[in-house]
């Protein structure tokens, strides 16, 4: 997956949250929350890795 897939995928995100947050269950708000909070570890844990190494994914 590269880094533009995974941008993309945090802007979805952020704008599901925004219409879960005027509108949806807790569940739905639950669940958005921890998608966000794992497309952001992903986001992390690439920056933290040396240029010169190939992605796993």
């Amino acid at each position: 997956m590269t880094t533009d897939k995974l941008d993309r995928m945090a802007e979805v995100c952020l704008e599901a949250h925004a219409l879960i947050d005027a509108g949806g269950t807790p569940a739905m708000w639950a669940m958005i929350r921890l998608l966000l909070l794992q497309i952001g570890r992903e986001m992390a844990r690439r920056q933290a890795e040396p240029r010169g190494k190939p992605q796993e994914h």
